[in-house]
């Protein structure tokens, strides 16, 4: 980065502060950039929408409110627009779509957006306001209602629960403000294991741990919503082996390395979906895909032991705080 003061080098930093938001307090890692000639701090849009985007983590954290994505598939789970909903709320025309794009809700406004997740709370408020909808319109969106609540019984959503039980169903800094959406981590090990051809399992645990940390450290929020633990071959998400044995579309060989010794080797034949994802989470893992490409899964575990996330957690093998993020020294 250049200097906008003298046309000089600057160096990238980063350092706690305190930044009030809606009167709440709240520290969060500042990234800024320091002109070397002058000493002078100076910041760009990206770092300042990185620096915000940990703020607005913090505060849905703490007031449960949901975040962009969720709110935008909680309107999608009942198949109404935008507009819809907005008015089914009773919030302004478009307000509803400002939420889905990043606009922070009231606390009350987030609150009542979390409960409508529950089919039962939402057929409530359906029943509340039947008068500013055509019948018709109601009848087909109580007929969706009662399909998603046969639907949570069935037994692809006992499988997932049993799967990823052991992950974190609220967001914070120890699953990167991400929510595990089954479908996107598998899409996620379909990506590598196609582009690879087959991965071994030891590099797709440290695939997965850079592509979330990466993402996490360029734009404050992880892509898988997975939980790593530090343990004696470097980072790993939890329960990584029910994870690759059990999501449907992916293959665990045992592969003979000779001398006695054996790996696990993931393959899949599914084609990589990438409309789940994001043009920047398509960019991470494309970055994360180039960098280590090449490296062996001996080479990219001895990597991963370099980094702080691993260092100051193997010993106990406690679960990564995803904030080691902004320590990452591979990428």
């Amino acid at each position: 980065m250049k200097s906008p003061f003298t046309g000089g080098d600057a160096v990238l930093c980063h350092e706690k502060q305190s930044f009030e938001f809606r009167k709440d307090n709240f520290e969060i890692v500042y990234h800024f950039y320091r002109c070397k000639d002058t000493n002078e701090e100076f910041t760009t849009t990206e770092l300042d929408q990185l620096n915000m985007n940990q703020v607005y983590n913090l505060y849905r954290q703490k007031y449960a409110i949901p975040f962009p994505d969720e709110i935008k598939r909680v309107r999608e789970l009942y198949g109404i627009s935008a507009l819809r909903m907005s008015k089914l709320l009773g919030f302004g025309d478009n307000q509803y779509r400002k939420y889905e794009e990043g606009e922070m809700p009231s606390v009350s406004n987030g609150k009542m957006i979390s409960a409508l997740k529950d089919p039962h709370f939402f057929l409530e408020i359906l029943k509340l306001a039947q008068n500013q909808f055509p019948n018709d319109e109601i009848l087909k969106i109580e007929k969706r209602v009662k399909e998603l609540l046969l639907n949570n019984s069935c037994f692809e959503n006992k499988i997932n629960e049993f799967i990823f039980h052991n992950h974190l169903s609220l967001r914070s800094s120890m699953n990167g403000y991400a929510s595990v959406i089954p479908e996107k981590v598998k899409q996620i090990i379909v990506f590598f294991a196609s582009a690879l051809q087959g991965v071994f399992e030891t590099k797709l645990n440290k695939l997965l741990f850079y592509s979330d940390f990466l993402s996490y450290k360029k734009y404050g929020k992880g892509i898988s919503g997975l939980q790593y633990q530090a343990i004696s071959y470097g980072p790993v998400p939890v329960r990584y082996s029910t994870i690759y044995e059990n999501l449907d579309g992916l293959k665990k060989e045992i592969i003979n390395l000779g001398n006695g010794y054996s790996g696990s080797i993931i393959t899949t034949v599914e084609q990589f979906e990438q409309s789940l994802f994001t043009v920047e989470e398509l960019e991470v893992l494309q970055c994360v895909l180039v960098h280590f490409e090449k490296s062996k899964a001996n080479e990219i575990s001895e990597m991963s032991h370099a980094e702080e996330a691993w260092r100051q957690n193997e010993k106990q093998h406690s679960l990564i705080d995803y904030s080691y993020a902004f320590d990452l020294r591979q990428l």
